[in-house]
């Protein structure tokens, strides 16, 4: 050892030392795991752990500031003198506190920004505090309810789907996706809301978001609108969320474990499924039963389960100043309500942070998912439009559908295999290098890889083309592989300069390049010789086909910002983007924005009693919705001419011109904390306008292409008020009392669909002419004739005729009360609006000593559902009371007209989402066996609706099964089709941290 070396070492560590301590909560004295101390100008930091405690080392000696930062708490900087070679303690505490205007929030610039500078809202979500009480599942669970004016549907009653749209401040466009794109740590992801195996159901489609691990996530941002997207350019006006995962810190190594067991029933699916009705051919006697109780009855037993929900999550954090990390693995199994229902999945997951130069820092995230679910084919469909016709009793005759529809349960579970496959990797890395004091920049480079399987197998039945599955059970395999991937490269580079003593300069630049391909390939097999064989290969025809979409986005920015002594900010920037989906002829696009906020209570002048914060903010700015890939292009489809050659038809027409549709926005606001910060209010009114949107126009045969063709031509305007307001009710030692809610009013109207156009019908919907764009309505409005009268052909039931309807009133003769016509010349006339023009959500939280009780309700309204599956029962299958009936005149006129009507019922609900008693274990009952810290969680999610508008529908007196319900898939909001309600959860969780 070389002695120099050796004693200089020694004298380092000489003027060194340690510093711990714990964080604790204002009042009740809970422990805060999850805060950011950190020995300002040192670069030296830690994150507290699961008991609120946190080491320091190497720290310098003499007098140094500590400064410590938690989401929802005021931050606090305590002043502390390190003694050489002694370990100090410190015990900070933090005051609630909703408005942290000096959080740093994830941006499209180096570094972020203090929410203070930013002139529009960002909700923040600390998903980590959340997990703690709440029993929410996925990612998905995890956003609803918990943001204004953000809308998640929850997926059909499927263990493993989810596949629901997420809408931030409702829909915008009539063609093209209403979802918000999102990011984690910098990265775009593959968040496709409709993967998964579309045999399995419209129900039991699943989302790609909901791959991440919800234990890995320390918070989620909400970026709203076009306003606050602009750095986002394409494909950012329908808002952004950003994903941020669990980092290392320096310190002792600190393991985290949480094990979960629960269960997942349907409700009283005897009082929720309809009853079905038929009418024996022979004595005309109308019978009636209700599946789920005759199965029970005769001996078959219940068709639903409660399923078993088990989930194992470990996580490690820990390393030096120079090297920490984060590591976890999660193993999730979960049983749903039919036995054939399932879903495994397994995640792990590596952040590394590594302080390479005193300037220069990388992180580096990986995770790796993956997981199997066995759906269970259309089953609730076979349940919903059961029917006695079909049942062992009917007529004394026998029938092994026993009531079913097409198939019985164990047809679904013994002879129809469908399942979905997904692996998925996430991996990225991000340098922040700081080469001078005022200058920045940061890069990050990822990729998103998913490779989903779906298969589905219709196994051979020896009755052949008899069995349940008709033509398929002669045996049929479906083999779909999907590899989508998805590459970002971002670089953005910030200068700041204090141009004097009062204002202060940020100058910001960058350039994104964003690659997203989709390689699908298929294969199908028909007629499999026997049950044993089961591949594609061993049918006697097979069949397949390929297709490949790459989309590519590059852009590039210049943010400049200005503040007066911290306290007036104005920022500027514009955007440029260029798209593979815009037309030939069109042109790269420009994406500027302009944004102001004032944090007035910091003002001398400022003396209002009561109010401790008042935060004043603006912002106006752009951002694009991008065409499809193909949409633009002119293409032509191979077919087998004449001498079997092949030959090119027409297929789409394309349109050179195409360009993205342009989001503009105008946001208002403010940002209040009054009576010390006990109460906050956040108040935001947005004005959104979408222009060059993109709609179908008509074709002439002439041209001999089919169908019509996308050009820009529209206008939808967007415009709302979100509010959210959370108070300190109580504050005393051991004893807080917390109350929150948050209300959203949200509208939109078709201002312009193009030259001699005022009404598209919404396409891919059933009854398609019943969900209209029309002019000076909103998106996907409901419109229907309206039967005023009919009269039977003859005697009091069957048949009628003589249809006289409403011939409408007011502009356009589109709303109710008009004088009565025939049918036949009566016009579509406006029923309602289809998606939510009010959401709210509401939370309490109790915390008394270790105890701490939890609960939240959110619900919508404003909008008119359609339950089309109850439209096919009274039509179709004949199987309400009133079509079996026919004594209602106007019901049996629907049935000849139009049946959309028949599934009608206000959408309006309130629902208790959440319940949750969290219980900290002492330490002393565990310190025994090294565990730092240790809690008990009992929780229930969807547990009751508290109110709803409408029980029964209009026209058909079917109880409302569920008002929440919305068919996945679907590009707008307020349809289902026998779509199973959201299945009610409990679970029980064990958490320690050694």
């Amino acid at each position: 050892m070389n002695p120099t070396l050796g004693g200089m070492d020694d004298r380092i560590l000489a003027l060194q030392g340690t510093l711990t301590g714990r964080v604790t909560e204002e009042g009740s004295g809970r422990m805060l795991p999850g805060a950011q101390v950190e020995v300002v100008g040192t670069g030296l930091g830690s994150l507290s752990g699961s008991n609120g405690s946190f080491s320091i080392a190497n720290v310098p000696v003499g007098q140094v500031e500590v400064r410590v930062q938690m989401l929802g708490y005021a931050p606090r900087t305590e002043s502390v003198t390190i003694v050489s070679g002694q370990s100090v303690n410190l015990e900070i505490i933090l005051r609630r506190q909703a408005l942290a205007l000096d959080e740093v929030i994830v941006t499209g610039t180096a570094g972020g920004a203090q929410r203070r500078s930013i002139g529009n809202v960002v909700d923040r979500v600390d998903i980590a505090s959340v997990r703690e009480v709440s029993p929410a599942q996925n990612v998905q669970e995890l956003l609803a309810g918990r943001v204004p004016g953000l809308i998640v549907d929850p997926g059909g009653g499927q263990v493993g789907a989810g596949g629901a749209p997420i809408r931030i401040r409702g829909s915008s466009s009539a063609a093209l996706n209403n979802d918000p794109i999102i990011y984690i740590d910098g990265v775009r992801m593959n968040s496709d809301p409709v993967s998964g195996n579309a045999t399995g159901g419209r129900d039991g489609r699943a989302s790609r978001l909901n791959d991440v691990n919800p234990e890995d996530i320390a918070s989620i941002e909400v970026i709203k609108g076009p306003a606050a997207a602009t750095l986002y350019g394409t494909e950012a006006s329908n808002g952004v969320i950003q994903i941020i995962t669990k980092r290392g810190q320096s310190g002792e190594n600190q393991f985290n474990f949480s094990s979960s067991l629960g269960g997942t029933w349907f409700h009283d699916p005897e009082g929720t499924i309809p009853d079905a009705f038929w009418t024996n051919p022979d004595t005309r006697e109308i019978i009636g039963f209700n599946i789920v109780r005759q199965e029970r009855e005769t001996g078959n037993g219940d068709i639903f389960q409660t399923g078993l929900s088990q989930e194992y999550n470990l996580s490690a954090r820990g390393g030096t100043d120079r090297l920490r990390y984060f590591a976890s693995v999660r193993q999730n199994r979960a049983d749903g309500v039919v036995d054939w229902n399932w879903t495994r999945n397994t995640a792990v997951r590596a952040n590394i942070d590594f302080l390479a130069r005193e300037n220069l820092d990388i992180s580096i995230n990986s995770s790796y998912s993956t997981g199997q679910t066995r759906q269970t084919g259309e089953w609730f469909r076979r349940v919903f439009w059961s029917t006695p016709a079909t049942n062992v009793f009917a007529g004394g005759r026998e029938n092994r559908l026993r009531g079913f529809d097409n198939a019985p349960p164990e047809a679904l579970r013994d002879d129809l295999f469908v399942r979905s496959n997904v692996n998925r990797m996430n991996m990225s890395g991000t340098a922040n290098f700081t080469p001078l004091s005022w200058l920045s920049s940061r890069t990050t480079f990822g990729v998103d890889i998913t490779e989903t399987s779906n298969t589905t197998l219709w196994t051979a039945d020896p009755l052949g083309a008899g069995g349940f599955f008709g033509a398929d059970s002669r045996g049929r395999r479906d083999v779909q592989r999907i590899q989508n991937e998805v590459i970002s490269f971002d670089h953005s580079t910030t200068a700041r300069f204090q141009l004097n003593e009062s204002l202060g300069s940020a100058t910001s630049g960058g350039f994104q390049v964003f690659d997203r391909t989709d390689w699908v390939t298929f294969a199908r097999g028909d007629q499999l010789p026997a049950r044993p064989v089961t591949t594609v290969g061993g049918a006697a025809e097979t069949r397949g086909n390929e297709t490949f979409v790459q989309n590519v986005t590059v852009g590039g920015f210049v943010q400049q910002e200005l503040d007066w002594q911290q306290r007036l900010f104005v920022t500027g920037a514009v955007r440029i983007d260029e798209n593979s989906a815009f037309g030939e002829e069109s042109s790269a696009v420009v994406f500027p924005k302009l944004s102001g906020a004032w944090v007035l209570h910091e003002e001398d002048f400022f003396h209002i009693r009561g109010v401790s914060q008042l935060r004043l903010r603006a912002a106006w700015g752009r951002a694009g919705m991008q065409p499809d890939a193909f949409d633009a292009a002119r293409l032509f489809r191979a077919e087998t001419g004449p001498g079997d050659a092949p030959v090119l038809t027409p297929q789409a027409f394309g349109n050179p011109d195409l360009q993205p549709e342009i989001g503009s926005e105008v946001e208002l606001g403010f940002d209040a904390g009054f009576l010390d910060d006990r109460i906050s209010l956040e108040f935001t009114q947005f004005f959104r306008s979408t222009t060059d949107a993109i709609v179908q126009r008509g074709l002439p045969p002439s041209g001999g292409f089919p169908g019509s063709q996308l050009v820009n031509l529209g206008q939808v305007d967007n415009w709302g008020t979100e509010l959210q307001v959370n108070t300190t009710v109580i504050q005393r030692e051991r004893l807080r009392w917390n109350l929150g809610g948050g209300l959203a009013l949200q509208r939109n109207e078709i201002k312009d669909l193009g030259p001699d156009t005022d009404v598209i019908a919404v396409s891919g919907v059933v009854g398609a002419g019943d969900r209209q764009h029309r002019v000076d309505f909103a998106l996907a409005d409901w419109f229907h004739q309206r039967i005023l009268s009919a009269d039977f052909v003859s005697g009091s039931s069957g048949a009628v005729t003589n249809l006289m309807c409403d011939g409408g009133t007011g502009e356009g003769n589109l709303f109710f009360g008009g004088e009565a016509v025939p049918c036949s010349e009566a016009p579509r006339l406006f029923w309602g609006r289809s998606e939510p023009t009010w959401i709210v959500n509401l939370n309490t939280s109790v915390d008394v000593g270790d105890f701490q009780l939890f609960a939240s309700a959110d619900g919508r309204g404003g909008h008119l559902a359609m339950d089309n599956g109850i439209n096919a029962s009274s039509t179709s299958f004949s199987t309400t009371l009133k079509a079996n009936e026919q004594t209602d005149p106007i019901f049996m006129a629907y049935r000849q007209i139009g049946r959309s009507p028949i599934g009608f019922h206000r959408g309006d609900f309130l629902k208790l989402r959440e319940v949750a008693l969290r219980y900290r274990i002492p330490d002393e009952w565990v310190g025994g066996f090294g565990v730092r810290a240790a809690s008990l969680n009992v929780s229930a999610r969807n547990l009751a609706t508290i109110w709803q508008k409408d029980e029964f529908h209009f026209l058909s007196g079917v109880r409302v099964m569920d008002p929440e319900i919305t068919r996945p898939g679907q590009s707008f909001q307020g349809e289902a089709q026998a779509t199973p309600p959201p299945n009610k959860t409990f679970l029980v969780t064990l958490r320690f941290a050694f």
